[in-house]
């Protein structure tokens, strides 16, 4: 049995691996992937998810399309000490990198998950770390503490004024929230940088699962004024693309299709990420909701001077 598989029977297995780590996503996405396993006394202590592509014949190791996150994930550290922890960290990174080096790559750039928070091995091997971040409502089950968490001009303007003015479709398909998120990307002069087959693979991945869902508000006169594609797992729900109508953007709805999303997910998970930018103006409407600020790191080692180049030139800071 390969690595692939093991790592698909695990994933069977328990409930804490987190989403974008999982074999039914991966296999959804536009990018070949594998996996490395870290044992100790015949026991997985550790994994490293990677996807992969070739672009001028060389490997490439990066994030696919709609994925936030990928590489390590170790696997019951809380019952650990702290010095049992770090000691498990380094064996499991130093043989994470020696596999990836075996294994061959030009370029490699891949986010973590949130809860992975030691990149030193990787960086006293020569990766280049930068810190990121993404905001997080947590125990969305209790709702009163979410909406006392949030700004009083969130709370009364944006979502009370709102309530009632909207009807809720919680069944939009994936075809039609395309179309819509294309056109809104349109009209401000911008382009969809992933085609209809790609987003429709991930969210049927998803939504076969009952574990992804498309929401959308329509006014009175129902034209559409925002729509919001989530997935999730037992523990997180992400916020993986809000499409905002440019012509209604000033009425509410986006906050209000949070709110109803929020109380659409109170049974299926316990917390909500937004999935943040390092936007100022994404955000600052994050933290309005109240939502705790977690960093991340992005990590990225080159082999090519070429394709370094050729990232530069394209606007990367890397």
């Amino acid at each position: 049995m390969d690595a692939k598989d093991t790592y698909r029977r695990l994933c069977k297995q328990r409930t804490d691996i987190p989403l974008f780590l999982q074999p039914w996503w991966l296999d959804a996405t536009d990018m070949a992937w594998d996996v490395m396993l870290y044992q100790e006394k015949g026991q997985i202590r550790g994994i490293y998810v990677y996807s992969y592509c070739k672009k001028w014949g060389k490997t490439i190791i990066t994030q696919p399309t709609l994925t936030q996150y990928s590489g390590p994930y170790l696997l019951d550290q809380a019952s650990l000490s702290q010095i049992e922890q770090y000691s498990l960290q380094n064996k499991a990174y130093n043989y994470f990198i020696d596999q990836l080096e075996q294994r061959g790559y030009s370029f490699l750039e891949q986010n973590f998950h949130h809860s992975q928070t030691n990149h030193q091995p990787f960086y006293w091997q020569g990766f280049r770390q930068t810190t990121r971040y993404s905001y997080l409502l947590e125990n969305i089950a209790d709702m009163d503490a979410i909406w006392n968490g949030m700004s009083h001009r969130k709370r009364q303007k944006n979502i009370s004024k709102t309530q009632g003015k909207f009807c809720l479709i919680d069944d939009m398909s994936y075809a039609e929230f395309y179309r819509f998120y294309r056109s809104t990307l349109q009209e401000k002069g911008k382009e969809i940088f992933y085609d209809a087959s790609t987003f429709a693979k991930l969210h049927n991945a998803a939504k076969s699962r009952q574990q992804g869902q498309i929401l959308a508000l329509y006014d009175e006169q129902n034209d559409l004024h925002v729509a919001l594609w989530v997935v999730w797992d037992r523990q997180t729900a992400y916020n993986m693309i809000i499409a905002i109508n440019p012509r209604y953007k000033s009425s509410g709805a986006t906050s209000l299709i949070i709110w109803e999303v929020l109380q659409f997910l109170q049974d299926k998970t316990q917390h909500y990420d937004f999935e943040g930018s390092m936007i100022q103006g994404v955000a600052l409407k994050d933290q309005s909701f109240g939502a705790k600020q977690v960093a991340y790191h992005t990590i990225q080692k080159s082999h090519s001077k070429l394709y370094s180049l050729w990232r530069r030139l394209k606007g990367s800071n890397w």
